[in-house]
């Protein structure tokens, strides 16, 4: 009997893709997570040594919050740990750094008090609309050169580290430095309104 090519095809199960293993969205003790809340306690160690007068030492913790921000985005994404929850705790901790640090130094009467007042309400405004308006949190690429560009965020993460560092040696700082860092403070929160009006527009 002739042979056909049909006589030797075998048949292969489909190949599945090997898939990363996440975490659960809900697993609150992963290395991210756990990073982002260790940020919070040094934050506070750092205020209470800016309010004895320790400024290197409160500037070089502001340093390591910082810090500890970049590497907790680092190892979620090189351990696959990349979670909406995960997304959560990291932009609260990050609001409530930038919300204390402000409030210090407006209570250090390094800056007006004003400006604390606009990044609190800003953030509550932006926050709750966008979240009325798009409850899944689902980003759009509408405007994403303006707010999630690596310009956009890491000129303004690395603005605020720096008006942070700067503020927290302000009394340690010539007249021309102070001016200087007081420029900045304005230009932060008026970046901060912008990215908040995108924000809203985005949503």
């Amino acid at each position: 009997m002739p042979k056909t090519k049909h006589m030797f095809k075998t048949k292969h199960m489909p190949r599945t893709k090997s898939k990363p293993n996440l975490k659960s969205s809900q697993d609150l003790f992963t290395k991210p997570n756990i990073i982002s809340m260790l940020r919070i306690p040094i934050l506070l160690l750092a205020v209470y040594i800016l309010i004895s007068g320790n400024y290197l030492a409160a500037a070089t913790l502001i340093l390591v919050v910082f810090l500890m921000d970049v590497l907790d985005g680092y190892i979620a994404r090189k351990f696959h740990e990349e979670t909406e929850f995960g997304k959560v705790v990291d932009e609260i901790g990050d609001r409530i750094v930038e919300n204390v640090l402000f409030m210090t130094f407006a209570y250090l009467q390094y800056i007006p008090l004003w400006a604390p007042i606009i990044i609190i309400m800003r953030a509550i405004v932006v926050d709750s609309y966008v979240l009325h308006k798009n409850p899944s949190r689902k980003e759009t690429t509408k405007y994403n050169k303006l707010i999630r560009s690596d310009i956009s965020r890491g000129g303004y993460g690395f603005s605020k580290l720096v008006l942070f560092i700067g503020l927290s040696l302000y009394p340690i700082l010539s007249q021309f430095y102070q001016n200087m860092f007081f420029i900045l403070m304005i230009f932060v929160v008026l970046f901060s309104i912008f990215r908040g009006i995108v924000k809203m527009l985005e949503a």
